[in-house]
């Protein structure tokens, strides 16, 4: 089954945010979703987070993204400590 999003509408930014263990090369999308396609079997496995985030109009662009990506670095810590969301 193939996805094609790249006509969906209202959509202002997307960006591909590796943990610091990650490969390099998953930062190419095919790439990436490929491998995650051959890794994982399972039928209702969680292949990924989407982020549908509401930012106030009145921040620039810029400290948009800033807040998004500093709560998806607070996720992916989160994820990293066992669902803690702090150090061990």
């Amino acid at each position: 089954m193939t996805h094609d999003y790249t006509h969906k509408g209202g959509i202002v930014h997307t960006e591909i945010m590796l943990p610091a263990h990650a490969p390099p090369e998953f930062s190419d999308r095919s790439t990436l979703w490929n491998s995650v396609e051959q890794i994982e079997k399972s039928s209702d496995a969680q292949l990924a987070r989407e982020i549908e985030v509401a930012l106030p109009v009145e921040l620039p662009r810029v400290e948009q993204l800033a807040l998004v990506r500093a709560f998806v670095k607070a996720l992916q810590a989160e994820n990293e400590n066992g669902g803690h969301g702090h150090e061990n």
